[in-house]
């Protein structure tokens, strides 16, 4: 394989990846919040505001990664 070819092949996974990592934040977030509720529920709110935290972390880096796919999008990268 060419270094032209890993280069392209390699930019698509780029590619593929950020969008995964994406959704697959989301889900994460998601089913965080399942876990939030429950922990008050359970009176487990020391619990259940560090779980608050890391979803708060996971939508920043949402926000970044999605940053870095429109960023992908404007360097008109050709594979």
């Amino acid at each position: 394989m060419s270094e032209e070819q890993i280069r392209q092949n390699e930019l698509e996974a780029l590619k593929v990846l950020l969008a995964h990592w994406i959704k697959h934040n989301q889900a994460h977030a998601e089913g965080f919040q399942e876990w939030i509720e429950k922990c008050e529920q359970y009176n487990l709110p020391e619990v259940a505001q560090e779980i608050e935290k890391a979803v708060e972390l996971l939508k920043k880096a949402g926000e970044c990664l999605g940053q870095a796919q429109k960023n992908y999008a404007k360097a008109n990268i050709d594979v």
